[in-house]
């Protein structure tokens, strides 16, 4: 065997194998982005400041302009947009990332350039994100005026009333409801400082919805009993029956008053009765 090995032949022979060297970069690495000149620095600078403002819901925002600009103040604007970021200027390789936020950008721009320099379009597009901003107010609106009410609910049951008062005047500003009118006008009414003028006033606002009719004049049936007003206060009562059948508090509030108006009928007093034999 060493004879062999010494003569070069055998499975021993040669060199002693080598593990196959790796290459030196991996395969499918992508290539580093190419260095960009100051030039296209810049411009990416550009694309980057106005790509969250051309994808906004607002057309007027895209192109950066107010929502009174004239036809040529919205072509003037989009032109200026289009040359400073128009898709041919992204061709380097150096923009190779952005090319599909590149064509999605000046889609959106085109889109709204289309519709605000069509009178038609322009109007169509006015009145409905007119009406959606509106609604979205009122809307934020109400919901204010239900927590104020809430906190002026909470502030009578214990008898912070004064602070009561500006909640509900809250509350009425934002959305004046009959049922929040109705409960003020109650709570005024308890308020040793409240103001019964007041009361008075929002418990008729309330009586001009049907389905608080009944509410609003048991407000003003207090006020007219108070004031010792016992005919107008049977006729509110009347009136609240008639407009809510089932309020039974009015009902019983008007037979207790029609109870005490009745004139009495005198008993027959023992001397007028026959005596027994």
């Amino acid at each position: 065997m060493r004879a062999m090995q010494n003569m070069g032949v055998g499975p021993l022979s040669g060199p002693p194998p080598t593990a196959a060297r790796r290459p030196t970069s991996e395969a499918g690495k992508p290539a580093a982005r190419p260095a960009a000149t100051a030039a296209e620095e810049e411009l990416r600078r550009a694309f980057e400041a106005a790509a969250p403002r051309a994808r906004a819901a607002d057309m007027f925002e895209r192109l950066g302009i107010a929502r009174t600009a004239t036809r040529d103040q919205v072509k003037a604007a989009y032109f200026q947009l289009a040359k400073q970021l128009h898709p041919d200027r992204f061709t380097s390789a150096a923009f190779a990332d952005l090319a599909h936020r590149v064509k999605d950008l000046f889609a959106n721009l085109n889109e709204a350039y289309e519709i605000l320099s069509d009178d038609r379009k322009r109007a169509g597009y006015m009145a409905r994100s007119g009406s959606v901003g509106t609604n979205a107010a009122k809307a934020a609106e109400r919901d204010a005026a239900a927590v104020d009410f809430q906190k002026a609910e909470a502030c009578a049951r214990t008898r912070d009333f004064g602070r009561a008062r500006g909640f509900y005047e809250a509350a009425l500003r934002a959305d004046p409801k009959p049922d929040y009118q109705v409960a003020y006008a109650w709570v005024l009414l308890q308020d040793p400082h409240g103001d019964r003028l007041r009361a008075k006033a929002l418990a008729e606002a309330a009586s001009r919805d049907p389905a608080s009719f009944d509410r609003a004049a048991a407000v003003c049936t207090a006020l007219a009993r108070d004031e010792k007003n016992g005919e107008e206060a049977k006729r509110l009562l009347r009136c609240a029956l008639q407009a809510n059948p089932r309020n039974t508090e009015a009902e019983r509030e008007l037979r207790a008053l029609e109870s005490r108006a009745a004139p009495r009928t005198e008993k027959p007093s023992m001397g007028g009765l026959p005596r027994k034999r």
